[in-house]
């Protein structure tokens, strides 16, 4: 070809010059090499995983990650729940297949099994046996004093004076034998009838007292039936603790499979159950399987209406494949880059694919558009591929440099949510140009070259009219801005409140819709009124069972600290499953110990209910302080860890009013949790969702600002590079601000906040949305005139922000409430940014007499 015709002699257009030279007359060659890279490249990158762990986000040395992992790694056995609800009309048909599936499940092996639990079971007759070390200290002083006043009531010259209650004269504290509680629990007073009135006012005191403590004595053992059931029999519970760390791995989706197999068998013999699973294991793989399935349902839409837009507009099928395949091409090689790198993808980049498809289209559409414009005008093919080549070349370049710089960005944060994103996204905007200009001359030789009158079958591109716009840029230029610069300072107005805290506090709007409609979210709300609790409890880990006493003492301190103690509902150690401490049960034997001799002695003096209250309550000799292999199996394995130490684990119930979706509670939690030390002096580990969460604000709250300025410098560097004066530099910066103002301004106004996946949106905005500026201004330059310039690239560039808006608005049918988030913000800040460019940049740069009419 004349190469005389090529004006630009720069370096980077004369290697560019050779690239498409080379890769249109070797055309088959190259699309076959292609053709065996992405297949590679893909093969490899299918090995990723997903990990749908919120740990997953937080960096790798982040020291509540490496606190959660190590209590789970060292409480791994039986710490994952899998909970089998049951419903049904009448309790025995419930009942009756509790039983029946209970003893299908106990055949599992323990390797996927640690335990069946139907109801307390055995715990449940230990604490029968031993339930007088289980009253509080003052319970057992009051029953001593009743028993010792009923003793004097009988010996001979007694007065029968009158004495303050014994529930006065007690020295115990209430809130340590814990009725501090219990009253609060009450939220109205019990109803009696005038019978049970009169009833109760005739009491001994022998009497009050034995309904006084059965009632306390009942919170201990809520299960009286021996099932784990709700007060009217309709709801069944089947506890499986599993081996695995419930945190959405794989292996147990194998358990979870075989219970509902076993489900299965059994209801064709149990007509009328109903049957929903709970717990740890099926809500982690429900919104990690809803989060693959988005993604897979993100791709398809996404690319299906990409397709459907460039067939529109190139009126070819042929086009779709040409550019396609670059982007296939690029993508593969991005993932495969994420797979050396991390192996996996997590919650924030599992649904990149759909986002760098959208954006990386752009490159192959602008060269596309500018080759078909050039052979509709009757240039040859290799002439054409270089003039489109290096018209197309500055352009997106320099725009895909600007989006890399933007995704790079993230790279600069030690939140994983982000870095992880910004490097697999960064690569993609690159490799996606690179293979473009290396493989398009290519795959548009092979198919012109294999269709007989090539010439004939290009036919013009749809013509977007844009006249309108080159028209209020050439005469109403002033008011444009004007306007512009209107509702810019409209949207800036509540940008100071907005930013100072813009962050989503409330976690119930980032999970899966379904699960809390009708899946395993559902469930897990309804097992909460069998078990009287509102999910399952915080670990924290002792390095040794001395210290557990102590950390208890921490977080109740704590919790009054920074809570008043509003937060923990109460605290589970093995020591309350010894009866207490052993200072606590050494005074309990010892009054247990009196009010022996105190029964013996009056015993026989004793009539009707107070004889057999005496007698009832009469504390066996066999008492003694327990140890933990006193323990039932099941109660042991609570409190053991991996390597078979006892008694280190505890177990932090929650206010079970106390709302653990929203973030200003997760960051008062986390405090209490972190404030909790070790004898070392190092922070208890803990395997907190509530800190974890709150580690996820704060490294928001630290890193996003800093990705946000980085990207901002990076793109402001390339419109400098690509503008190099000072008025044209302005233009396009300011449409470039101007549509992020909008963007963020009416994120304001609406209140909606930013998450850990949709601020990524923010940077993002910066480099995709310079693009449209960029390309406008390379062609409106080149062509030295504002409509012919827009003439040219306005259809190109509508097409690529639609392709954009398409990308992004696939991730509106997610069900991923946060991966929604992110898809109604991309789109508007790409809407503002298309919109600032095609009106503001053209009237700046007329305005600035940059361009021609």
């Amino acid at each position: 070809m004349p190469h005389d015709k090529i004006k630009s002699k720069s370096w980077p257009d004369r290697l560019l010059m050779r690239v498409t030279l080379a890769s249109a007359q070797h055309a088959q060659r190259v699309v076959i090499f292609a053709v065996i890279l992405a297949v590679c490249a893909w093969a490899y990158a299918s090995q990723l995983r997903i990990e749908g762990s919120f740990v997953a986000l937080l960096p790798s040395d982040s020291p509540t990650a490496l606190r959660f992992k190590e209590a789970l790694e060292r409480k791994l056995g039986g710490n994952a729940t899998l909970i089998v609800m049951s419903t049904a009309e009448s309790e025995p048909a419930n009942r009756a297949f509790v039983d029946a599936l209970s003893a299908e499940l106990e055949k599992f092996p323990k390797s996927q099994v640690f335990a069946v639990e139907k109801g307390p079971g055995e715990a449940r007759e230990f604490f029968k046996k031993w339930r007088w070390l289980f009253a509080s200290r003052y319970d057992l002083a009051v029953l001593q004093c009743k028993i010792a006043r009923e003793r004097s009531k009988r010996q001979p010259g007694n007065l029968d004076l009158e004495d303050e209650p014994c529930e006065d004269s007690v020295e115990f504290e209430k809130e340590k034998a814990g009725l501090e509680a219990l009253e609060q629990e009450k939220e109205e007073p019990e109803k009696l009838s005038a019978d049970e009135v009169v009833a109760r006012a005739n009491e001994s005191e022998l009497q009050k007292f034995e309904r006084e403590i059965e009632a306390r004595l009942e919170s201990l053992d809520p299960y009286p039936t021996g099932y784990f059931q709700n007060e009217d029999g309709s709801l069944f519970s089947i506890l499986i603790r599993a081996p695995s760390a419930g945190m959405g791995e794989f292996s147990s989706d194998k358990l979870l499979a075989a219970v509902e197999l076993k489900v299965g068998e059994l209801k064709s013999a149990h007509p009328g159950i109903e049957v929903g699973y709970a717990g740890d294991i099926p809500n982690a793989i429900e919104q990690r399987d809803a989060l693959i399935s988005d993604m897979a349902t993100i791709s398809l839409i996404a690319i299906g209406l990409i397709w459907a837009s460039i067939i529109l507009y190139f009126r070819s099928f042929v086009s779709l494949l040409q550019i396609g395949f670059c982007v296939t091409v690029g993508c593969g090689f991005a993932f495969a880059v994420a797979m050396a790198a991390y192996g996996r993808l997590n919650t924030a980049t599992s649904f990149l694919g759909a986002i760098i498809a959208g954006n990386g289209i752009n490159y192959g559409i602008v060269y596309l558009a500018r080759y078909r414009e050039l052979r509709t005008k009757g240039l040859e093919r290799e002439e054409s591929l270089v003039e489109a080549a290096l018209a197309s070349r500055k352009g997106t370049w320099l725009a895909a440099v600007a989006a890399s710089g933007a995704y790079g960005a993230l790279l600069l944060t030690s939140f994983r949510g982000f870095s992880e994103f910004g490097l697999i996204g960064g690569v993609g905007m690159v490799l996606c140009w690179l293979a473009t200009f290396a493989i398009l001359p290519a795959i548009i030789t092979t198919f012109e070259m294999g269709l007989a009158g090539s010439q004939n079958t290009i036919r013009p591109t749809q013509r977007v009219a844009l006249g309108v716009i080159a028209n209020l840029a050439n005469r109403k230029g002033i008011f444009v801005l004007l306007g512009a610069g209107v509702l810019t300072l409209a949207a800036a107005y509540p940008l100071k409140g907005y930013l100072a805290d813009p962050w989503e506090y409330n976690f119930g709007n980032l999970g899966s819709r379904s699960s809390r409609s009708k899946g395993a979210g559902n469930w897990s709300h309804r097992s909460n009124k069998v078990f009287k609790s509102r999910g399952s409890p915080m670990l924290v880990m002792a390095d040794e069972m001395s210290e557990v006493l102590d950390i208890e003492r921490q977080l109740h301190a704590q919790d009054k600290r920074v809570t008043d103690g509003k937060y923990i509902e109460r605290v589970e150690t093995i020591y309350d499953r010894l009866g207490g401490s052993p200072k606590e049960v050494k005074e309990k034997l010892k009054i247990l110990a009196d009010i022996r001799d105190d029964i013996d002695s009056v015993g026989s003096r004793l009539i009707g209910d107070d004889k057999r209250i005496a007698h009832d309550w009469r504390p066996p000799d066999y008492l003694r302080p327990l140890t933990p292999a006193d323990l039932p199996e099941l109660v042991q394995m609570q409190f053991r860890e991996k390597d078979g130490t006892v008694g280190t684990p505890l177990y932090v119930y929650l206010n079970r009013h106390l709302s653990q979706s929203n973030g200003h509670n997760l960051l008062r939690i986390s405090e209490i949790f972190e404030s909790v030390r070790l004898a070392d002096g190092s922070v208890a580990p803990n395997a907190s969702r509530s800190t974890v969460f709150a580690a996820m604000i704060r490294a928001m709250e630290r890193d996003g600002p800093l990705a946000t300025l980085v990207a901002f410098l990076v793109v402001t560097g390339v419109i400098i590079v690509v503008a190099r004066r000072f008025v044209t530099t302005i233009s396009v910066l300011g449409a470039l601000l101007c549509g992020v103002i909008l963007t963020v301004g009416g994120a304001a106004w609406l209140d909606v906040r930013l998450n850990f996946l949709n601020f990524v949106a923010l940077p993002l905005t910066f480099g995709i949305g310079v693009e449209y500026a960029i390309n406008l201004y390379e062609r409106i330059d080149l062509t030295g005139s504002i409509s012919k310039g827009l003439d040219s690239i306005g259809g190109p560039v509508a097409l690529c922000s639609l392709t954009t808006v398409l990308g992004y608005g696939a991730l509106i049918f997610a069900d991923n409430m946060a991966l929604q988030s992110f898809g109604r913000y991309a789109i508007a800040g790409e809407i503002a940014c298309i919109v600032a460019a095609l009106f503001v940049l053209p009237a700046a740069l007329r305005l600035g007499n940059k361009a021609g009419d």
